[in-house]
């Protein structure tokens, strides 16, 4: 997700995406790469994290760090989720999800969000991730 993908110039009709950027420092390149990649008109389908899953603790009652989430500039974030559990992640902004992908050349068309499927987030009805509907212009 980090490199050039190894496929031609509109090659695509549609590009589905769970929630995987949070694996990526830099989110611009994927929208980049996305636009690169699906034909004119083509779908994007993307699942993010809004970041309030790393503002807690792991029993999601204590505030335990502030965002950005980002442990290659903070170690303390590697304290509550050891990379080799969690693997290295990164919260991102509205900004980068979304203004990232109109940057990129998308319209966005349609977006929900959920909740965690369980734990005291999702008992208080609180949105944690994001996913959005988005075309090719």
């Amino acid at each position: 997700m980090t490199k050039k993908l190894p496929f031609d110039d509109e090659s695509f009709d549609m590009i589905i995406q769970p929630v995987a950027n949070c694996y990526v420092e830099d989110v611009q390149h994927v929208w980049e790469e996305s636009a690169r990649v699906l034909k004119k008109g083509g779908r994007l389908l993307v699942g993010m994290d809004n970041g309030i899953n790393y503002i807690f603790d792991k029993t999601e009652t204590k505030l335990y760090h502030s965002l950005p989430y980002n442990p290659l500039k903070d170690d303390s974030v590697n304290e509550e989720f050891p990379p080799e559990e969690e693997g290295i992640q990164f919260s991102h902004t509205l900004d980068e999800q979304l203004r990232g992908q109109i940057k990129a050349g998308f319209q966005i068309v349609d977006l929900y969000e959920d909740t965690n499927s369980e734990g005291k987030l999702h008992d208080f009805n609180i949105p944690t991730f994001w996913a959005s509907y988005s075309i090719k212009k």
